[in-house]
């Protein structure tokens, strides 16, 4: 049992891989805090966040759930999805940055996320959903910038903030339910 805080490198890459929970703990990473290169998570029971992160390389979806736990995933380069997912809870947040990343497509994503950001910037801006996403009414749904894609359903139960950002629906249904 691991009991100590653990340090890593933010540069380095971190696989999660098995057949049984896993839990990332606390750790601490340097030089830049709370942040992997790359995030491989190929466990088909799940994985469980113990902290915010920022995954600023690329994040592969191989297999299971990668569980928020009320924390905050950042993505910021390439993600991709064999057959993996995201499971927001109750302040769970998603944040999508990068600039001049590939098109990006999303996991689905179960549950509901309580902030929600898209902030991708430069020439592919894109972001693909492969799921419905729900949107806590206790947080805010904020579009930047970049192009949110989706042909599935969308509900946003909080504040909504758009600046360049956009939904693109070619179907589903997007439900603003906010009365703010």
């Amino acid at each position: 049992i691991q009991t100590a805080v653990r340090s890593y490198n933010s540069l380095a890459n971190y696989i999660y891989n098995g057949i049984s929970p896993q839990i990332t703990g606390v750790f601490t990473t340097s030089p830049t805090a709370s942040t992997v290169n790359n995030l491989t998570i190929s466990n088909n029971a799940c994985l469980s966040l113990s902290q915010s992160l920022t995954v600023s390389g690329s994040a592969a979806f191989t297999d299971g759930a990668l569980l928020l736990n009320g924390n905050s995933l950042t993505l910021n380069n390439i993600v991709s999805t064999v057959n993996g997912s995201i499971t927001g809870s109750p302040g769970s947040d998603l944040s999508i940055g990068g600039n001049n990343t590939a098109e990006m497509n999303l996991p689905p994503v179960n549950g509901s996320i309580r902030n929600f950001t898209l902030n991708k910037t430069g020439t592919t801006n894109s972001v693909n959903l492969s799921s419905s996403l729900i949107l806590d009414a206790s947080g805010s749904t904020s579009l930047i910038s970049g192009q949110l894609n989706t042909i599935y359903d969308i509900t946003i139960n909080g504040a909504t903030v758009f600046g360049a950002g956009s939904i693109n629906a070619t179907s589903g249904t997007i439900t603003y339910n906010s009365n703010l």
